[in-house]
């Protein structure tokens, strides 16, 4: 998903939140970490709705984790929680596809999960909705498999709210316009198969949908 700004031809970064709800943390019996959990995708990790999702061949269950997702608008570094806000200028959903069976392994041997998380087509992405009046830190969305509802989430049970993940990150990085940030999944998470319709919901954003293969 590249941006075109004057003559620079800018991909976006994609920063992902874990373990950001307590109930997805207790579904797959863990314990609420002392630092927030900040990894990153690539721009290949990117797929529009209504194209298909290509599972990885032979690497184990995938496993799908329906997301909020916000995007910077105004870049800035060292950004307090305070002016956080204003550095979003729209939102959607998303999903943060997991190879699961590598994620499990890659936790008992303290690897990094970039094989596990970062692959090509792991992060199905909605069309970005301008905030306006928003309240992104009090919405609720929906992630359904085949029509069925799996994942029910609202903004306001994150551990780090938005406007805190914001400033986090900022400390960091220097968040550039048209980085996206996929803001942690709430429980229901489950495997994905061949032929599942994945789809994405909430007010105001319509459904967004991928046909899995």
């Amino acid at each position: 998903m590249p941006l075109f700004q004057g003559k620079t031809f800018v991909t976006p970064r994609v920063f992902c939140i874990g373990c950001n709800y307590e109930a997805h943390i207790k579904e797959m019996n863990g314990s609420i970490p002392n630092d927030c959990v900040i990894f990153m995708k690539p721009s290949t990790a990117l797929v529009n709705p209504n194209e298909v999702l290509y599972l990885p061949w032979n690497r184990g269950e995938v496993h799908y984790e329906t997301e909020f997702v916000v995007r910077i608008g105004k870049r800035g570094k060292h950004i307090s929680k305070e002016n956080a806000l204003q550095h979003i200028d729209a939102w959607t959903l998303g999903f943060d596809l997991t190879i699961r069976t590598l994620q499990n392994k890659f936790k008992r041997e303290g690897h990094p999960w970039e094989l596990c998380k970062s692959f090509d087509q792991s992060a199905p992405i909605g069309e970005f909705i301008p905030i306006g009046n928003k309240d992104i830190q009090n919405t609720t969305f929906v992630g359904r498999v085949n029509s069925s509802v799996v994942q029910e989430g609202c903004t306001k049970d994150m551990i780090y709210p938005i406007d805190q993940l914001v400033s986090i990150l900022s400390q960091t990085w220097e968040l550039l316009e048209g980085d996206v940030i996929f803001t942690g999944t709430p429980p229901g998470i489950g495997k994905l198969c061949s032929g599942d319709i994945l789809e994405a919901e909430a007010d105001k954003a319509g459904c967004f949908r991928w046909t899995v293969m």
